[in-house]
């Protein structure tokens, strides 16, 4: 880097922007998955061959509605000239 202006800042989203682990946790529970049985970090698709559940069924439990922002990121964002995300 060569110390001049940043054209734009890039973030990963889940666990840098918004913390998801309740609306995922939920859709397992929901799914019928014992809480014990839930881990994070996975593919879904493995993830769901694991629990024998379907990533039809997980996606129909699942509440985006549940994630949330951390806290300070909107005002950070709302900073920033330009921002992007980049996840997969």
């Amino acid at each position: 880097m060569t110390g001049g202006p940043v054209a734009a800042v890039i973030f990963d989203l889940d666990g840098t922007l918004v913390d998801s682990d309740a609306a995922l946790d939920a859709a397992w529970v929901a799914c019928g998955i014992h809480p014990d049985d839930i881990t994070h970090g996975h593919v879904l698709a493995e993830e769901c061959a694991r629990l024998g559940v379907s990533v039809d069924d997980y996606l129909a439990a699942y509440d985006p509605s549940k994630v949330v922002a951390f806290p300070g990121v909107e005002d950070l964002l709302a900073a920033l000239p330009r921002w992007a995300v980049c996840s997969n």
